[in-house]
């Protein structure tokens, strides 16, 4: 007995239409070209001065000396640290210093922060910024800290710090959304097609002692001065997302070393739980934006803590 036909089957039209369509969407974006030069910079460059310079702005202090803290106490703040305006020359940071970057963009860094007591005398801090856009920047910055006091002496305190962090801010550095689209080259020398979506990594690791006056022993004073100095280790890195004169870049630029910071400021705490502290925050960056250009270009900036204690 004959067997039945066999009856092709056919895809559905709408699902054939669907997948051209497709296809043709993704023709340009595979025949766009790409640049790619990656390169571990010096640590002395001057896009490696830019990458240390924001990061340092990130550098989680400790607002004063480590304190003795019951196991299971917990305090709540929310930290503003201002970030100062750079100027022409200090943006002149692109290509080895020949190209003004974008890297005026928010003017304070926001943070809030819990410190969680542990036993032993042992805290930990731990600090988040979302990733919210804020000021044209979405940051996504994780810090914690691990601390404790380490010794007395008379009137005063001591203690030792244990801090990192890592997390990226993305911006239009590389290419401002202001500029990008221009055809007139004094505005748009680079030949942006469109803003850019560059991403600057901060990573950084620390150990900070701190010395200030004993809250104990501060009875006729509310404010208690402190000081502290720090030695840290970054790990930044810059990596380029920009379409200029219709050429896709991703570049990755690294930048790893040392540096070291000092902060000064007082502390209040209220016998309310309230407490406010102020400092002054300074780290020493090196730069060479020419051969015979070699300098000091520091970040000094103001940071401020308000805090209140739960339990």
């Amino acid at each position: 007995m004959p067997s039945p036909p066999v009856r092709e089957r056919r895809r559905p039209a709408g699902s054939s239409l669907l997948a051209f369509a497709l296809l043709l969407a993704a023709l340009p974006a595979a025949g766009q070209p790409v640049i790619r030069d990656d390169e571990n910079l010096d640590f002395d460059r001057p896009e490696a001065w830019a990458l240390k310079y924001f990061t340092s702005v990130s550098l989680l202090t400790g607002f004063g000396v480590p304190e003795e803290r019951r196991a299971g106490s917990l305090e709540l703040g929310l930290e503003l640290s201002w970030i100062p305006d750079l100027d022409a020359r200090q943006r002149q940071v692109g290509f080895s210093g020949s190209k003004v970057e974008d890297v005026n963009k928010a003017p304070v860094l926001l943070r809030p922060r819990a410190v969680i007591g542990l036993p032993r005398g042992f805290a930990l801090t731990v600090a988040y910024v979302p990733p919210v856009e804020v000021f044209g920047v979405e940051p996504h910055l994780l810090a914690v800290s691990l601390d404790r006091p380490v010794g007395h002496a008379g009137d005063w305190r001591f203690g030792a710090r244990l801090y990192a962090q890592v997390g990226q801010v993305v911006s239009d550095i590389t290419c401002p959304r202001e500029v990008a689209g221009s055809e007139d080259l004094e505005i748009n020398p680079t030949g942006c097609d469109e803003a850019s979506a560059d991403t600057v990594r901060m990573r950084y690791a620390g150990f900070e002692l701190s010395a200030g006056r004993d809250a104990a022993a501060a009875h006729d004073t509310a404010w208690m001065p402190y000081a502290a100095l720090a030695l840290n280790r970054l790990d930044t890195e810059f990596e380029v997302d920009a379409l200029t004169n219709g050429l896709r870049d991703r570049s990755r630029l690294t930048a790893r070393g040392w540096t070291w910071s000092a902060t000064a400021g007082v502390r209040y705490r209220h016998r309310s739980g309230v407490g406010l502290a102020v400092e002054a925050f300074y780290t020493p960056l090196s730069v060479e934006r020419s051969a015979d250009d070699a300098e000091t270009d520091p970040l000094f900036n103001l940071r401020t803590l308000a805090t209140w204690s739960l339990r």
